[in-house]
């Protein structure tokens, strides 16, 4: 597989987003890396990031919880998510 593109989606409580490989010679390599929940970094990959059999990408996100309630995946804004976006070929 070969990725030329990685960015990430959370919602206002996440604090930092990492994409790590998973599996192979490279398990736990970073890949790609923000504090920006907002704003997230759209990383390019020139040339693309090969992934071998055997490999693939795995997501660490830190989230700070400031209410007094328990927050869970959800779909709105008031819930948090983490999703690995990405185009490869």
């Amino acid at each position: 597989m070969r990725t030329v593109l990685l960015t990430s989606h959370t919602h206002a409580r996440g604090q930092r987003f990492v994409i790590r490989i998973s599996g192979g010679p490279r398990h736990g390599e970073v890949v790609y890396e923000t504090t920006n929940w907002e704003h997230p970094e759209i990383k390019m990959f020139t040339p693309p990031l090969i992934l071998q059999r055997g490999e693939g990408l795995t997501s660490v996100i830190t989230y700070n919880n400031t209410t007094s309630r328990t927050i869970c995946f959800g779909l709105t804004s008031e819930d948090e998510m983490g999703i690995i976006f990405g185009y490869y070929y």
